[in-house]
């Protein structure tokens, strides 16, 4: 190899180890303040457990949107999605938070940030975790918000991973 390929790859070397020094930092810098990390790999079970919920829906003409809003919720603590709803059209939400979550508030709110009513399903404690659904047909075209919050007593649990997804007819 020529000098100057080999000084290339040290450089290459050393920038690597830098950037990854620098990751780790940040990662436990990140982990003091916000408590333990969720990865991605944590929301796999409320995802397929939030999709099971619309499943049913789709027999009935909804569509099941392909994105999924993954979050880490903390006990007590609202955490808001902002979303454009369509007049004339229904929608069903379906929120699911891995065990040990118990209980889950789901909440509509429209762009002035007056509450919407949604017709509510109560998770029957089937599979781990906690499940709630919502629906409801818009009247009005707009920004809407829809707000997640894990109702477990503050200290029983620090951070659960949840999943939302949604549907539309």
């Amino acid at each position: 190899m020529k000098k100057k390929q080999v000084k290339m790859i040290l450089v290459g070397l050393v920038l690597g180890a830098v950037g990854m020094s620098l990751f780790l930092l940040r990662k436990n810098l990140v982990q003091e303040k916000t408590g333990p990390v969720v990865s991605p790999a944590d929301f796999v079970d409320s995802k397929r457990h939030a999709l099971d919920l619309l499943g049913g829906l789709v027999n009935h003409g909804f569509r099941v949107r392909d994105e999924v809003w993954e979050v880490s919720l903390k006990p007590k603590k609202m955490e808001l999605l902002e979303l454009t709803l369509f007049s004339g059209n229904q929608y069903w939400f379906a929120v699911s938070a891995s065990s040990p979550a118990q209980r889950l508030k789901l909440a509509l709110y429209d762009d002035a940030g007056n509450p919407v009513t949604l017709d509510l399903w109560k998770d029957d404690h089937v599979v781990p975790g906690a499940r709630i659904a919502g629906g409801l047909l818009v009247a009005r075209s707009g920004s809407y918000y829809v707000g997640l919050e894990l109702l477990d007593e503050e200290g029983s649990v620090e951070t659960v991973p949840a999943s939302l997804v949604y549907a539309y007819q």
